[in-house]
């Protein structure tokens, strides 16, 4: 899969068991969402006051939400409720492609998953689990919505990236994208070929080297 994807295919459904070695492609997204007269606040940093939340799990138990819940667009209908806290930037959490069910096992009678979404199947995709509709080749219109509005209400919007390691684990996890474009580049790796785990995930980005 090309790293630099802006979707990925078979991964809209959330909870959903997926084959890691076999649904992840990249998707051709058209590129025309109308940011119009669009301005980052540019806040300095010293005066944020930084809301962190995860979008899913911030609307999932809202009573209040008329849209689907978990989503960017359940999240823009908290807006009022963010500028009356006077926050003036939220941090969404992992909210590009990972899969939930990477690791996915039962304890007690219950189904636990990678809820946070710190195993990072594409960096530059956004979570279409996320979504409230399908936006086959528009993929992000919704999350570009809600920076936008945002924004426009004075609320900066900081992204959550995990920069150490991916979703591709090490010799015995999936082989996807990094592995098979140059692994020897793209991982650190020990001298009999093994991936040094020094994120406690598996393999660790090799992010010293210029290309990566």
């Amino acid at each position: 899969m090309d790293p630099y994807a802006k979707a990925v295919t078979g991964q809209s459904i959330w909870g959903e068991s997926k084959d890691q070695n076999n649904i992840y492609k990249a998707r051709v997204v058209r590129d025309d969402f109308d940011w119009g007269d669009f301005i980052q606040p540019l806040i300095p940093m010293e005066d944020l006051v930084i809301y962190e939340l995860h979008v899913r799990g911030f609307t999932m138990l809202d009573g209040s939400i008329t849209v689907k819940k978990g989503t960017y667009a359940a999240l823009m209908e908290k807006l009022p409720y963010l500028l009356k806290l006077g926050i003036n930037a939220v941090e969404l959490m992992p909210s590009f492609e990972f899969d939930e069910m990477m690791g996915a096992r039962d304890y007690n009678g219950n189904t636990l998953i990678d809820y946070w979404g710190y195993n990072t199947v594409s960096f530059f995709s956004p979570n279409t689990g996320y979504c409230a509709e399908k936006e086959e080749n528009r993929e992000g219109r919704e999350l570009k919505k809600l920076i936008r509005t945002f924004n426009e209400n004075g609320i900066e919007v900081i992204l959550d990236v995990v920069f150490n390691h991916t979703a591709e684990g090490n010799e015995y996890g999936p082989f996807f994208s990094f592995k098979g474009i140059d692994n020897n580049i793209y991982y650190m790796l020990t001298p009999d070929g093994h991936y040094y785990n020094y994120s406690g995930c598996g393999n660790t980005l090799n992010c010293n080297h210029p290309i990566v």
